[in-house]
């Protein structure tokens, strides 16, 4: 799914996000990325680490006008579940239809322990 980010520029992103606490370690529950490829398409990765918990998300989007946007998700309802030689399709990518533009504001309900690739039009 970061494939996209290959050869691509990073574009500027500002990201406020609520800590996650596991084991006595603390992270910020998001992480994110926003690039644009040789072809001129703006891709967006965000994690969800918090492996409980759902984070409704809201994006100001700056300097570009949005039409569309389509979404691929990677995750899984258990967070012990992995792929192996003998069962490769156990985790795989899959649509992501939680992404909703009005008015500029992108918005969606980022599942716990998830990673989603956006890609604006």
């Amino acid at each position: 799914m970061y494939k996209v980010l290959h050869d691509a520029t990073l574009l500027p992103l500002t990201l406020e996000s609520q800590n996650y606490t596991m084991g006595g370690e603390k992270v910020k529950s998001i992480s994110a990325s926003a690039s644009k490829d040789k072809n001129g398409k703006i891709h967006i990765t965000i994690a969800n680490v918090d492996h409980l918990n759902n984070i409704n998300l809201n994006c100001e989007i700056r300097g570009l006008k949005i039409n569309k946007v389509n979404g691929r998700i990677l995750t899984s309802s258990k967070l012990t579940n992995h792929n192996t030689f003998e069962q490769p399709n156990n985790v795989i990518p899959i649509e992501f239809k939680g992404a909703k533009i009005k008015d500029n504001p992108l918005s969606m309900d980022l599942p716990a322990k998830s990673i989603v690739l956006l890609t604006l039009d």
